[in-house]
């Protein structure tokens, strides 16, 4: 997916500096704290589903518009089930508000993993850039059957019976998480699905790792992620 409007942002660069918080001002954008990814509260970290990658390329929904210290949060978070050394941008879109064409991309972040990662960044081991789109809404899903993005959006009953299958799964998948942040992550996966209809493996791994908890940060492992997967082609994207 790509966004072609170039951020009018406010940049927040985050790293330990002798435990002390710096200010600092960047031509053209206002300042930003610096501080370490050791000091971030990830009581901070709001729900967000991690919607694709490729290589250092990362691409993230959420369903609600962030502070950047939620965003910050959030790369904080993926930067710790990162493994490669390289560099990595991370695009935070709201999941509604977009179109087939755009995304609405509510704010990106920078970070680096290694020596090559601070070389192609240029940011220290532990930084993190913050770019904030401003003046940006997050909308309400709306209940059409297909949306601006072209992905089907179920009718109440389906709702009903989306989340009902879901906690007969795991109760703990669905939580105290608002259901449209369900329904945001069983639509992403219904992208998938769309994209890669036949190779079930792929799809497996994404909607475990799209369909997580605080205690399964990881998902909910492979034969769940199976009736995961399952209730999403029954109920939200049945002809796919």
């Amino acid at each position: 997916m790509s966004h072609k409007r170039k951020p009018s942002t406010a940049v927040v660069v985050l790293s330990a500096v002798a435990g002390a918080l710096t200010l600092v001002l960047f031509a053209g954008l206002i300042g930003g704290l610096l501080f370490s990814d050791d000091d971030t509260e990830l009581e901070n970290l709001p729900a967000y589903t991690a919607v694709s990658q490729e290589g250092g390329d990362i691409v993230v929904e959420v369903d609600q518009v962030l502070t950047a210290d939620q965003v910050e949060a959030i790369g904080v978070d993926l930067r710790s089930k990162q493994t490669r050394e390289t560099s990595y941008h991370v695009s935070i879109n709201c999941s509604t508000g977009g179109s087939a064409t755009s995304d609405n991309r509510l704010a990106n972040v920078r970070f680096g993993i290694g020596t090559l990662g601070s070389v192609r960044t240029g940011l220290d081991d532990g930084q993190f850039d913050v770019q904030m789109n401003q003046d940006r809404t997050c909308p309400a899903s709306a209940p059409p059957a297909v949306n601006a993005t072209g992905l089907p959006m179920p009718d109440k009953e389906s709702w009903d019976a989306y989340i009902a299958a879901l906690k007969e799964i795991d109760p703990a998948i669905v939580g105290t998480k608002d259901e449209r942040t369900l329904i945001s992550r069983g639509r992403s996966q219904c992208g998938s699905v769309k994209q890669w209809p036949d190779d079930q493996s792929k799809l497996v791994e994404l909607t475990n790792r799209r369909f997580t908890a605080p205690d399964y940060p990881e998902g909910f492992g492979e034969a769940k992620a199976e009736k995961i997967l399952a209730a999403v082609r029954t109920y939200i994207c049945p002809t796919y």
